[in-house]
């Protein structure tokens, strides 16, 4: 991604957060825990920037990506969430579970999260972990803005192929021979994220 998206990704945050503190003020009063079901569904859509955090990778490796994710849960009292989802990254469509936690509060408190998930589509980068913290801040009493900072791991193989060439010369006659080798090998992606998104 070029620094340019980069800064508008940033400025829009910015400018979402100003829009929401000016227009939730006045409904910063009625947003109770009087208001909040026990028990209800959720729906939580957020959207990050990754940037990997080494530069020592293969060249074909991804730098930086975007990710965007749709969760559907279980929300107990604005406190817990608990979904599963799935998110579409950069040749990647992986599913996973996904916990939120947050103290009681009625207009911005702190989130710690953790998504756990699997990529059933690429063979050798199955298991994904991203665990966040963030912030929640109230719009109404159900509907909330998240922002959240954290990292993002998988491992992944590459294959890579090589040969050599064996001339002969023999009394059958002469010629070249091409010996090919494959090699697997593993290695570590790890990103760091930054994002947002709404929780209904």
């Amino acid at each position: 991604m070029k620094l340019s998206s980069l800064k508008k990704l940033f400025t829009l945050i910015f400018i979402t957060c100003i829009i929401n503190n000016t227009f939730s003020q006045a409904k910063s009063e009625n947003i109770t825990e009087n208001k909040v079901k026990k028990v209800r569904y959720s729906f939580i859509t957020e959207l990050f920037y990754l940037k990997k955090e080494s530069n020592s990778i293969p060249y074909n490796y991804v730098q930086s990506t975007m990710s965007l994710r749709v969760i559907n849960g279980i929300q107990f009292k604005n406190r817990i969430s608990i979904g599963v989802g799935i998110a579409a990254e950069a040749n990647a469509l992986p599913l996973s579970f996904d916990l939120k936690l947050s103290p009681k509060g009625n207009v911005s408190v702190p989130v710690l999260g953790l998504n756990m998930g699997y990529d059933f589509f690429n063979k050798g980068e199955g298991v994904r972990i991203n665990p966040t913290l963030g912030i929640k801040k109230f719009l109404t009493d159900k509907t909330a803005l998240l922002i959240n900072f954290g990292v993002y791991w998988y491992e992944s193989s590459l294959t890579t192929t090589s040969y050599r060439i064996v001339n002969y010369n023999n009394q059958w006659g002469s010629g070249t021979n091409y010996i090919f080798n494959s090699n697997t090998s593993n290695t570590n992606n790890l990103f760091l994220l930054i994002g947002g998104g709404l929780s209904f």
